[in-house]
C-alpha cells in the first residue's frame, strides 16, 4: 500500500534503527563490530504459490552495497585491481568459472532474487544490460532491475573518509556515487504499482575496515568515524528512497545487516597486539 510521499515517521524508523544498532554493537562487543540491522517492508505478503501472492512480486528491485552484493560492477569499474573475480576460484561452484563476484558462488541478493523474487538475477550496472532504471534482469521470469553495488566501496565518499578519518578508499565508487547512477537512470513511469523494492546491502563495512586496517583506536572510531558513517548511510537512503519512479513512491526496503568484523581473527589478534596483551584461546 503506497502514499503519496514517505511520511517522517518511515524515515525516522530508519535513523533509529541504524543508531540502535549501532550502540547495541558498542555495549556488546569488546572490539568493533558493526551491529547487525535488518528491517523489512512497509508493504509485504506471504510467498506463495499462489496468484495472488505472485501478483505482489516486486516489479524491480534495485541493489546497493559492497562486494556482498556486487554481481560484476568492480571489474568493468576497475580491471586492473578487480578484474580477478573473473576467473577461478571465483564461481567454483557456480557458474563454474568467475562471474563478478567475490564468492564462490552466489550473494544473498542472488538468492532473493531467484527464491523469493521470481527468478531473474540483478545485472551489474555498468554492465551492456544495466542502463538505466529499467533494466531487464538474466533468465528467469523475475523483476527487472539494477545492481549498482561495487566491491571495496564505503558508506563515506573518498573525501569524507579523508577528512574525517585520515582514511583511504578501495574506490571511487562509494554510496553516494551509487545513488546518484540511480537517480540519472532513473525512469518515470517504469513503476507505476509501487511494487519496486531496494536492497540496501552491507554498507558501512568498508569503512571499519580501512579504520581497522590502518590501526584506528576504539575510542576514535566510535566517537568520531561510526556517527559519520550512519549520517552518510541514512542520507543515501532517504535520497534513494525519494528517487520518482512513478505515481506511488518506493515503500519496499531490505536493509541487509553487517556481519561482526571486528571479530575477525585477524582483527582480533591485531587489536590485542595493539594492546598489549596476549591473545588467548
Amino acid at each position: 500500500m503506497a502514499t503519496s510521499s514517505p511520511t517522517p515517521h518511515y524515515q525516522h524508523i530508519h535513523i533509529l534503527l541504524l543508531h540502535l544498532f549501532f550502540f547495541s554493537f558498542v555495549f556488546l562487543a569488546s572490539t568493533i563490530c558493526l551491529a547487525a540491522a535488518a528491517t523489512t517492508t512497509t508493504t509485504h505478503t506471504s510467498i506463495t504459490a499462489s496468484s495472488s501472492a505472485a501478483a505482489a512480486l516486486p516489479t524491480y528491485v534495485f541493489a546497493f552495497g559492497d562486494s556482498n552484493t556486487d554481481t560484476g560492477n568492480s571489474p568493468i569499474a576497475d580491471p586492473a585491481d578487480d578484474g580477478d573475480v573473473l576467473r577461478y576460484p571465483f564461481g567454483m561452484t557456480w557458474p563454474g568459472e568467475g562471474a563478478g563476484r567475490r564468492c564462490d558462488g552466489r550473494l544473498v541478493i542472488d538468492w532473493l532474487c531467484l527464491l523469493a523474487f521470481g527468478g531473474s538475477l540483478l545485472p551489474p550496472h555498468l554492465g551492456p544490460s544495466g542502463t538505466g532504471s529499467g533494466g531487464s534482469g538474466s533468465g528467469g521470469s523475475g523483476p527487472s532491475g539494477q545492481n549498482y553495488a561495487v566491491s571495496g566501496s564505503a558508506a563515506l565518499d573518498p573525501r569524507a573518509l579523508e577528512e574525517v578519518a585520515g582514511l583511504t578508499s578501495s574506490t571511487p565508487d562509494s554510496l553516494d556515487v551509487q545513488a546518484g547512477w540511480f537517480e540519472a537512470g532513473a525512469v518515470y513511469g517504469v513503476d507505476r504499482d509501487g511494487t519496486s523494492l531496494v536492497f540496501f546491502g552491507e554498507n558501512g563495512g568498508n569503512d571499519l575496515h580501512f579504520a581497522l586496517r590502518e590501526g584506528r583506536p576504539d575510542d576514535f572510531i566510535r566517537a568520531r568515524l561510526m556517527p559519520s558513517v550512519i549520517a552518510a548511510m541514512t542520507a543515501q537512503l532517504d535520497r534513494i528512497l525519494s528517487v520518482d519512479l512513478g505515481p506511488a513512491p518506493i515503500t519496499r526496503v531490505v536493509i541487509q545487516g553487517q556481519f561482526p568484523i571486528g571479530c575477525l581473527p585477524s582483527y582480533v589478534i591485531g587489536r590485542r597486539a595493539q594492546r598489549g596483551s596476549a591473545p588467548s584461546d
